[in-house]
């Protein structure tokens, strides 16, 4: 398996922080977001346990921070202490932990799981100790990964989540979730409340 350096990991992450906004929901779906793939055979399902519900702040293609590259993620409000579950099977390559809650824009916490086909999952913005996997851990779909917060660039506790397209890329892709109740037809949608089922 090849290593990640992590310099441009954080680095990575730093470029992503910063259209990660503060996910207001007035913001709405805009722009060009294009092919994704049925819900129903979606490999993912969200990032939180089933059984709980989450307002989506903000979605792909937003007027206010998901465009360009970071242009197909989710924010999710969370309460500090949430759970959060990995979206799909894969292997840890990066955990930063170590930043405290309301730093106000200094770095966040964050999870990085490589996918079988090298795509890359982010989990940002975790509470300070917050990650309950280790770099190098194999997770499950599905398994507690970590406990939301609200460090680095946020105004308010959330989950900022996306598919980076390899490690070698800051380029997000579109992804859909087959496990989500109300049932989406493509990308979720703004100030909507999703459980996961």
């Amino acid at each position: 398996m090849r290593k990640i350096p992590s310099l441009f990991l954080h680095l990575l992450f730093l470029f992503a922080l910063y259209a990660c906004g503060n996910g207001d929901p007035m913001f709405t779906n805009a722009g060009n977001c294009v092919g994704y793939s049925a819900n129903a055979s979606s490999d993912y399902v969200l990032p939180y346990p089933s059984g709980e519900s989450h307002l989506l702040t903000q979605g792909n293609c937003s007027d206010f921070s998901h465009k360009d590259h970071n242009r197909y993620a989710y924010d999710f409000a969370m309460d500090i202490g949430d759970n959060i579950a990995a979206v799909r099977a894969g292997t840890v390559i990066y955990v930063k932990e170590d930043s405290v809650d309301g730093n106000g824009g200094l770095e966040a916490n964050v999870i990085y799981i490589r996918h079988s086909d090298n795509t890359i999952a982010q989990y940002a913005h975790l509470t300070y100790n917050g990650a309950l996997v280790a770099t190098n851990q194999v997770v499950s779909q599905g398994q507690l990964i970590g406990h939301s917060g609200n460090t680095g660039y946020s105004t308010g506790p959330h989950l900022h989540f996306q598919i980076l397209k390899d490690s070698t890329s800051s380029e997000t892709i579109p992804i859909t979730f087959s496990n989500s109740d109300p049932e989406a037809v493509g990308p979720l949608l703004e100030n909507i409340e999703y459980t996961a089922i």
